[in-house]
Formats: C-alpha cells, structure tokens, sequence
C-alpha cells in the first residue's frame, strides 16, 4: 500500500516538474473592458495590445507621443514617464496576451505596493518594449528569458529597443540561436556580433549592443532575414549589401 501510495504521488508531481516556464499568459488590464475601450482596442486585437500600445508609445510614427491612443493613455495613467502609481479604474475584467508570466514581470520591475502590473509594464519603456517584442519572437525564446530573469532584466534596461528590432528573427534551437541564412551563415554572424550562436546568451548581448541596434535590426526584419542574399550561400554578394544596408538603417524601434 505505501508503494502505491508513493508512485501516485510521485506521478502527480513529476509532470509539474517537467513542464516548461509559461511562455505568455493573460495579464489583467487594469480598470478592465472599459480601458480597452477608451483605447480603441478590439477583443480580437487583445492577442496584439500590447505591440499596439509599444507602437503608440515609442514607435518610429509615434512623435513623442502625441497619436490619438498616446493621448488617451496619458489621460488615463498619467504622463508615460511618471512612474506608475495605483489606479481606482473599475470596469467589467478583461485580459490582453503577455509574454513570460506574472511571477517573471513581478521579479525583473518589482512594482510599487499598489501597483498592478498591467500599469508597471504600460509605464516601463523598456517593459512595455520587450513585452511587444517577446510577443513576436517564438515559445523558445519566451522560455529561455523567463527563465533567465537576469539577462531579461539587463535586456529591458539596456537594449529594450534594439531586442525589439531583432525579436521577429529571434529563435532559440538546442544547438544555439537560429541566425539568418541557416546553419550556412553561422561563421559570418559569428564575425559580425563577436561570438558564435552556439553561445545564446552571449551571442544575444552583443548583437543587440552592436551599432546602437543596427545589427539587431538587420537580424530581424523579415525582408532582409529572409532576402536571397542568404540562400545562396554567397557571402561577398551579402556582405556587399549588409554594409550600406546597417549605416542607412535607423536604430529607433521598429513598429
């Protein structure tokens, strides 16, 4: 009976223990459906609010916040560089889709008492940066971040923009990080950020510190990710383009 009783248990706990770090999970919006409202936010956009918030905030288009939804925003939670503080909205409950999960959030902004964590991403640049960007990168990426608070927390404060730009291109495989080109361009990313893909992390901080997110810009904008250049192999003829391709490139967020 003990022996039965002790395989049960270990079955129950065993598939928990295995499971991998959450890779998004639906974080409440504070004051519920009535500010995805106020917002102009569709049910079937909560999959994309917060790229859509990232984009009103600090996108290329957004100068200096002045579009329709920045302002709305401003209204509602104050000015966008003040810091977070607790709001009374009420409304009917509602969720938008976020990368990592509330334990990880909590552990790398590590909100004010009070403070929800809808409105500590929403006015957190490079929170609110990294949350859009992780959405459109892959579950292996997610993963690997959320479990890597450390490196997650040095990409939010240093590099929020530049991980934004390279995001879309971003994907994590058990031999390293998947480059542009496959497996046939891995000795040319490896020159041009400094350490092979085989070393993630590594590979990772240096691409997005490179030419203040230039490089991180040419990794993951699927036009040139995805460009000819990279599938015949030739390396002059990408080099030829590469070079004038990263100097005219802005290092602003891509949105």
């Amino acid at each position: 009976m003990y022996y039965v009783a002790l395989a049960f248990v270990l079955a129950s706990v065993s598939p928990s223990v295995a499971q991998p770090a959450d890779d998004r999970f639906e974080l409440a919006v504070t004051g519920g459906q009535l500010t995805l409202e106020r917002l102009s936010i569709r049910p079937e956009e909560r999959g994309t609010a917060l790229v859509l918030l990232a984009r009103a905030l600090h996108g290329v288009s957004a100068m200096g916040a002045s579009g329709s939804m920045a302002i709305t925003i401003t209204e509602m939670f104050g000015p966008i560089t003040a810091t977070a503080t607790p709001l009374p909205l009420e409304g009917p409950p509602a969720t938008v889709l976020a990368p990592f999960n509330e334990r990880t959030w909590q552990s790398v902004l590590r909100p004010a008492q009070g403070v929800d964590l809808f409105s500590s991403i929403l006015k957190h640049r490079g929170g609110l940066l990294v949350a859009a960007g992780a959405l459109q990168s892959t579950p292996e990426v997610r993963r690997w971040l959320g479990r890597d608070t450390r490196l997650l927390q040095q990409i939010i404060l240093q590099w929020p923009g530049a991980f934004t730009q390279a995001a879309p291109g971003l994907d994590l495989r058990e031999q390293g990080i998947v480059v542009p080109g496959g497996a046939a361009q891995e000795a040319a990313w490896t020159t041009l950020v400094g350490s092979p893909p085989s070393r993630p992390e590594e590979f990772l901080r240096r691409l997005l510190a490179r030419d203040d997110g230039r490089l991180a810009r040419f990794f993951g904008v699927p036009p040139y990710s995805s460009s000819r250049l990279f599938q015949n192999g030739d390396r002059k003829l990408w080099m030829m383009w590469l070079l004038p391709a990263l100097m005219s490139m802005p290092s602003k967020p891509a949105f």
